[in-house]
């Protein structure tokens, strides 16, 4: 899952259109971008395409453990 925050507006209609981007959740001022992979360089060249401002960005990701504790709780 990739975190994304931006200066300006942008709808969760503009971000699932990406390609790349599976599933598309707004949580806590920041968009949660779930994907396959690693979108952080894709999310970035779209950013420059339309004109977004990206204000933070990053991947968060889960151990096995994490996964776990989740699961079982």
């Amino acid at each position: 899952m990739t975190l994304v925050q931006f200066k300006n507006q942008i709808t969760k209609q503009e971000l699932s259109s990406l390609p790349f981007i599976k599933e598309v959740h707004f949580k806590n001022n920041q968009w949660q971008l779930i994907s396959d992979s690693d979108i952080r360089e894709q999310i970035f060249k779209a950013a420059i395409q339309n004109n977004w401002i990206l204000l933070e960005m990053y991947a968060d990701t889960y151990s096995v453990e994490d996964v776990f504790q989740k699961l079982t709780k």
